[in-house]
């Protein structure tokens, strides 16, 4: 099975669900944050109005500059939704 880039992003997400040492949340901001970035950049024309709004809150909520810090509680429900974001709006074969 072939992962495509947003895909890649939506597993990195979700293993941020798991309790895991704090350098890779870390980590994790700024992968997500310009990966979106990237996205957007490469494919703008290509997304609707909405899935663009969404990825550009994602990207804010994962900013490493101006991190949002929240609990672990309330960012269990934000790393799923955004996984399942990732996995149902960029299909694989719209994407590479």
């Amino acid at each position: 099975m072939k992962i495509n880039f947003p895909q890649a992003l939506a597993v990195l997400i979700l293993i941020a669900v798991l309790p895991l040492p704090y350098g890779y949340y870390l980590l994790l901001r700024p992968v997500v944050c310009l990966g979106l970035i990237y996205l957007l950049i490469r494919d703008w024309k290509q997304l609707s109005q909405n899935t663009k709004a969404i990825t550009i809150v994602i990207a804010v909520l994962f900013n490493p500059f101006a991190a949002v810090f929240l609990s672990k509680l309330v960012w269990v429900p934000i790393d799923l939704a955004c996984s399942y974001f990732l996995f149902k709006k960029y299909k694989k074969e719209d994407w590479s």
